[in-house]
């Protein structure tokens, strides 16, 4: 595509606003206003090597947060997200993997085998798969208890979102012409429809010697007669042109990976689990003296000891992989009683407080910093407030640039410093919208001199910068522009960090606080200055 970004991504939000306006009296006006298209980013397409496999192929990743289509495209995914619930093929982890497979018997004649979808998302053809999409949705009896948009307005919106899907690549943009994007709300939903979809129409010459189509994504576990298994990946190979399996049988011993579980026939026709681990399985984990609360390591630890109770099914694999994993931990610097205390719990046990729930009156979230972080969650679990933590440093965002850097003008959702250029007065703002939008409306307010008293009002409460350029006939230091805070995405947020950085620089314009700060953040506010 020749267009440049800021024509593509205007064009998009104005067709993303028309599809949005067509909703608003059905969806009422607060949805509306939340899922209309504001500041936006193109989308930026990445990669993931897939590492596990012969030439390392890779994962296109499209980015799509912050784009024309990303809300529309969220809030249609929750309308949809239900109609998955009722398909007997799809499973959703390991988990139920194995509870079906414990209750399943394999004979003499039958063989196991799995299917995989080469590149699934890219491969979907939209137009078979809005016809399975509507044919799902009409079906649906709940549907109406969710939403009262129709099933052609509903269609209409996913359809526009699944064909708009540009992407940004070095420096250049494309357009992706087949199939769905990974990285899209919509797209995981609509990829478990088309299948559904396609698995009732392909696989009905071969009911009989199905004992079992067990489907996550675009991994299949299939037990069929063992005649039947060339002949079946020969017939669903035909039946849409895109869509090819490649096809894995079980080995010489009855083995076969699903997920991360080995299964594995048993002389009396059971098939055991245990723990599969990939070829390219490091056996690190998060590192026991790593910048992390010590409630993630346990956690890390009762869950994977979890994960081994409920994947394998035999007692004597139980203890093999628990010394596994003891051996792991141990390399990854655990000290021995911290791993045997905790391998003994469950992760997914339910914690009782007095013969009851624990119940909280709300939760936050705060930044994780040793000892001080855990001294606050102490004291807010005394007035019923649960806390958990967020790392705000992480490695991979000081090495992975995978994705197409945003340019600094382009960024939104931030906090800003204009200065002065000829004395040391400074400006700090607030925006939504991208910084040159917000930047060009204070350069234009500069430009035309306010005439009368209401003017002036009107011009320091919209840019105390321009007020200031002209009470004192500076300049503004319009090359220097700087972020001071990025991801703001919450506008209270905004406000409250805008208020913070005000209170910390010298020498500001601003009129006022943006919000009013509690008293209790001077006193660390005036130790930081």
């Amino acid at each position: 595509m020749t267009k440049s970004a800021e024509t593509i991504i205007n064009k998009t939000m104005k067709e993303t606003a028309k599809v949005v306006r067509q909703m608003k009296e059905v969806i009422g006006k607060s949805k509306w206003f939340e899922i209309m298209p504001k500041s936006c980013n193109v989308p930026r397409i990445y990669g993931k090597i897939k590492l596990h496999k012969e030439g390392y192929p890779i994962r296109p990743i499209v980015d799509f947060r912050n784009t024309p289509t990303y809300m529309l495209s969220r809030f249609l995914s929750t309308i949809l997200r239900p109609t998955r619930n009722n398909s007997k093929a799809r499973i959703v982890d390991s988990f139920e993997l194995v509870r079906r497979i414990k209750t399943t018997k394999i004979e003499e004649e039958e063989i196991l085998v799995s299917f995989d979808v080469n590149s699934l998302y890219t491969k979907i053809p939209i137009q078979m798969a809005m016809i399975a999409l509507k044919e799902k949705l009409n079906e649906d009896n709940g549907l109406k208890d969710r939403t009262q948009l129709s099933v052609e307005e509903i269609i209409k919106g996913i359809e526009f979102c699944l064909t708009t899907t540009y992407f940004t690549f070095e420096g250049k943009i494309y357009q992706q012409n087949e199939g769905v994007a990974m990285g899209s709300p919509i797209s995981p939903i609509i990829a478990d429809i088309f299948m559904d979809y396609w698995e009732e129409n392909a696989l009905k010459p071969f009911r009989s010697s199905l004992k079992c189509w067990w489907r996550y994504v675009d991994d299949t576990l299939v037990i069929v007669k063992k005649n039947d298994a060339e002949k079946l990946l020969s017939h669903i190979n035909k039946h849409v042109d895109s869509i090819k399996f490649t096809m894995e049988l079980e080995n010489e011993i009855g083995e076969l990976p699903m997920l991360d579980c080995k299964l594995q026939r048993m002389t009396d026709g059971s098939i055991k689990t245990t723990i599969y681990r990939k070829a390219t399985h490091s056996g690190r984990f998060l590192d026991y003296y790593s910048a992390h609360p010590l409630s993630v390591k346990r956690g890390l630890i009762q869950g994977l000891a979890d994960r081994i109770r409920r994947l394998t099914t035999a007692p004597e694999d139980q203890r093999k992989e628990i010394k596994v994993l003891f051996t792991m931990l141990l390399e990854n610097n655990y000290p021995k009683e911290f791993i045997k205390d905790n391998i003994k719990k469950r992760k997914n046990r339910v914690k009782l407080e007095n013969n009851k729930m624990e119940e909280w009156r709300k939760t936050v979230v705060i930044p994780y910093k040793n000892g001080t972080s855990e001294a606050i969650q102490r004291n807010l679990k005394n007035i019923g407030i649960r806390t958990t933590f967020k790392p705000t440093n992480l490695i991979k965002n000081k090495i992975n640039q995978l994705k197409d850097p945003i340019k600094m003008m382009d960024k939104n959702n931030l906090i800003y410093k204009i200065s002065c250029a000829d004395c040391p007065t400074k400006y700090v703002g607030q925006t939504s919208r991208s910084l040159k939008i917000r930047v060009n409306e204070h350069k234009r307010l500069t430009k035309g001199q306010p005439t009368g008293t209401q003017a002036y009002k009107n011009l320091e409460k919209n840019s105390s910068i321009a007020a200031h350029a002209w009470d004192k006939n500076h300049n503004i230091d319009w090359d220097n522009v700087c972020i001071l805070k990025t991801n703001m995405n919450k506008w209270k947020e905004r406000l409250i960090t805008e208020s913070i950085f005000i209170k910390v620089t010298p020498d500001t314009c601003n009129k006022g606080d943006s919000v009013q700060l509690s008293t209790t953040w001077n006193i660390i506010l005036n130790t930081n200055t």
